[in-house]
């Protein structure tokens, strides 16, 4: 399971799966080399519609902006516990 947070304030935004966080990491740039960490907007979000993202990980990112015009946020992979 892959957290996304608003790095402002840590609030837990919602999960994406594998699949989608390829697509962050592939079309946008990140805005520190130490973790997952992207800038979203209005025109970010359209961007990854036009560049194919599902419409789940869509409603995630308008979700993280809220009001705001512009939040960065970040991913946090959990590790898979295995017995």
């Amino acid at each position: 399971m892959i957290k996304v947070y608003n790095r402002e304030n840590g609030d837990f935004i919602g999960t994406i799966n594998e699949e989608q966080l390829e697509l962050l990491i592939d079309q946008l740039e990140e805005e520190t080399s130490k973790t997952n960490s992207y800038y979203i907007d209005s025109n970010t979000i359209d961007y990854l519609t036009d560049s194919g993202a599902d419409e789940e990980l869509i409603e995630t990112l308008k979700k993280s902006l809220g009001e705001d015009e512009g939040v960065e946020i970040y991913i946090e992979e959990e590790e898979s516990i295995t017995r």
